[in-house]
């Protein structure tokens, strides 16, 4: 009889049952008293956890919001930002940047992407700035931070509004100080397979501006006003809701942890695959990034995704398509070749899998066979 020969070690590219597993006798008694009182909605729970965010952020104020593309359209809004204003935003990042903008009724504007972070390039984003410029939306790719240094500076100089995204920056810092903090607001994403997910769509904002944070939890609430049956303004059901904020609030005591784990594994992949023709983008000096995507450039990155999928090893491509190139956005005119670092690492990128709770032999697994693909 022939000898059965083992399947390759399985990697998913992240692993929320494990999390779930390892959180459930903690989770579960406040999901189940929340279920057993009915409140859903406008609860302690999400309070709590607002409080404790904005703690984190070591910031003023926090507001729950249904999702991070939600935070980004409330904080626009909330800046007074509109039709006949235009927003620069960096050419490699989600839709849901772009999105928010359209959304407002703002003008997007892509910049190029720094070819050391992969990031927005300062450079570029000051050349952009024409007299309709009202904000700049700085976006913490990969869980990297932003040359906050030089984008503060230019906004400052040329009194543009500075917005974080930093829907994949959860803990992140720049210089000791947490990102959250810089922005006149900055939005985050709880989306479940975030550094700091919730069961479903949720997200946030923080901002020192407590007027600005009073005006988006209004918008988020259809615009109600202290009177229960007044409303302000025509806002939107951008609420989150009561089970969200049970499980972001448990959650955010392990983000820590989860980040420390992130940046061990984020740095022996450096050490492993160091000498073969891979890039990884650059984390900035005196910045503490938290690895919410492991992304990687090579010439063969599609090769090597199908060669990782033989070995039992899921990858993802993150942002194959710039800003300026999606069809959704063909209306601003701009041509391949016209924001050329963005679509080089649009073509290249690959990112592999990196989560808290990756086991040694399944990182050995991945490295090993990245390896033999190039040897």
């Amino acid at each position: 009889m022939a000898e059965r020969v083992a399947a390759p070690l399985k990697v998913p590219f992240l692993d929320l049952k494990t999390q779930y597993a390892n959180l459930r006798n903690e989770l579960l008694p406040g999901i189940l008293e929340c279920l057993d009182q009915a409140v859903y909605i406008d609860g302690e729970a999400v309070r709590e956890f607002e409080s404790s965010f904005a703690a984190y952020c070591e910031t003023e104020s926090c507001v729950g919001l249904a999702s991070g593309t939600a935070a980004l359209h409330l904080a626009l809004l909330a800046l007074d930002i509109g039709p006949g204003d235009e927003v620069i935003i960096p050419a490699n990042t989600f839709i849901a940047t772009a999105a928010a903008v359209s959304m407002a009724g703002a003008r997007v504007v892509p910049a190029d992407s720094s070819p050391a972070t992969w990031l927005i390039d300062p450079n570029d984003l000051e050349e952009k700035i024409t007299l309709r410029t009202r904000a700049v939306i700085a976006v913490h790719l990969y869980g990297s931070p932003v040359d906050l240094e030089a984008v503060s500076e230019i906004c400052a100089r040329r009194n543009i509004l500075l917005i974080e995204d930093a829907a994949q920056a959860h803990g992140a810092r720049h210089h000791g100080r947490r990102i959250g903090s810089f922005g006149e607001v900055a939005c985050f994403s709880f989306y479940p397979s975030k550094n700091l997910g919730a069961f479903g769509d949720a997200g946030a904002i923080t901002t020192r501006n407590r007027a600005v944070a009073d005006r988006i939890r209004s918008l988020s609430n259809h615009g109600r006003s202290q009177r229960r049956d007044e409303h302000e303004m025509v806002g939107y059901n951008y609420r989150l809701n009561e089970l969200q904020g049970i499980v972001l609030q448990a959650k955010l005591k392990n983000l820590d942890g989860w980040n420390a784990s992130r940046r061990s594994r984020a740095e022996a992949y450096r050490e492993r695959l160091a000498g073969l023709p891979i890039e990884f983008y650059e984390v900035l000096p005196g910045c503490e990034a938290v690895y919410h995507l492991m992304a990687i450039c090579c010439d063969a990155n599609q090769e090597l995704a199908a060669h990782l999928k033989t070995q039992n090893i899921e990858c993802r491509f993150h942002y194959p398509i710039p800003i300026h190139l999606q069809p959704a956005f063909q209306h601003l005119g701009l041509l391949r070749g016209s924001l050329p670092v963005a679509e080089r690492i649009a073509r290249r990128t690959l990112s592999l899998p990196i989560f808290p709770e990756m086991t040694d032999d399944q990182f050995d697994h991945v490295c090993a066979c990245i390896r033999h693909f190039y040897a």
